[in-house]
């Protein structure tokens, strides 16, 4: 595979590339932590006396935490982001 152009052209060309995997990456995550966020809510919901509530809670923070964390780092999703809060 040859690429044509210069050198800094190529390097650009690399970095957006690569950029674009990142977001990809991003994406993915915010989507397995809204469904584990979604998990964690239904639990609560319909807790039994056996369902341990701390620990819920606790782990319902913790997603809620790394979801705005990673929704912060990939601001640029536009759509996304305005669709989920």
């Amino acid at each position: 595979k040859t690429f044509h152009g210069t050198y800094e052209e190529f390097l650009a060309q690399k970095d957006a590339a690569a950029g674009q995997k990142g977001e990809e990456e991003i994406q993915a995550q915010i989507s397995l932590l809204e469904n584990r966020l979604a998990e964690i809510v239904g639990r609560l919901a319909l807790a039994s006396p056996k369902d341990d509530l701390e620990a819920l809670d606790e782990e319902y923070h913790a997603v809620l935490g790394e979801l705005k964390r990673l929704k912060g780092t990939n601001a640029g999703l536009g759509e996304t982001e305005k669709n989920t809060g």
